[in-house]
């Protein structure tokens, strides 16, 4: 426990696969650092846990975009609603948070959400890279309106003092990560999320063959999709260029 005392000692079987698991029970008076010793054929190895009290909230947090989706040079607006569970708006809450961007990789199309892969990590928390950051109180009603002005990508630049290639090449997630405070001491946390793209539409391509010898030739279908809602574009010009890669 957090106090370096022993809480319980077990020797546990090593299955096939190199795996082993165990349960324990927490003392529920022992909060903090927790640390799990494994030692096996000489080897030492040790993981901490932090073990907390739980706290019910005494608010909930809704971070919603004012529409379901944004282009590039447009101010991202999203409203922060804050109410108490036992019903009633939280009014003159302080709110501040982070603004992330995450790249956008459609593989089958904008429309199928179960393919999307956002930035460069599947799953887990990861909501993209840092671009900027958030600040406002709520109102009578318990709302903030935040903005950010996706303009701020432009002035965006690697190491190399370049804008990253996906910024240009691909969509984008942007997320709003707020906290809000109230009281001085009463600390919650909301996210919302919503599409920044290049414009007003999607454009996908697919070819009928992915391998050919010279004198053969490819089909290519393009499909556009308004990103309004979500439905087949008609009617726009698309203008195709082809070479050799190298």
């Amino acid at each position: 426990d957090p106090n370096d005392t022993v809480m319980q000692t077990m020797s546990l079987p090593v299955g096939a696969e190199g795996t082993l698991n165990g349960k324990f029970k927490l003392d529920p008076s022992i909060v903090g650092p927790h640390s799990l010793v494994i030692k096996f054929n000489g080897g030492e190895e040790t993981h901490y846990v932090s073990v907390a009290s739980y706290r019910k909230p005494d608010f909930k947090i809704t971070v919603k975009p004012e529409k379901n989706y944004f282009e590039r040079g447009q101010t991202v607006r999203m409203k922060v609603h804050c109410e108490y569970y036992f019903g009633g708006p939280v009014p003159g809450a302080e709110v501040s948070g982070s603004v992330l961007r995450a790249a956008l990789w459609d593989y089958f199309g904008p429309d199928e959400e179960s393919d999307q892969y956002y930035g460069e990590e599947e799953g887990g928390d990861y909501s993209g890279d840092y671009v900027g950051e958030l600040k406002g109180t709520t109102d009578a009603n318990g709302d903030c309106i935040l903005e950010w002005d996706s303009k701020e990508l432009d002035k965006t630049v690697d190491k190399s003092g370049k804008a990253p290639i996906e910024y240009e090449t691909n969509d984008s997630l942007i997320t709003f990560d707020v906290s809000v405070t109230e009281s001085g001491d009463k600390y919650f946390d909301g996210k919302g999320s919503v599409k920044l793209t290049r414009g007003a539409y999607s454009l996908t391509s697919e070819s009928d063959q992915y391998l050919l010898s010279p004198g053969q030739s490819a089909t290519v279908t393009f499909s556009s999709t308004s990103y309004a809602d979500n439905q087949p574009a008609s009617g726009l010009s698309i203008t195709a260029e082809y070479g050799m890669a190298n």
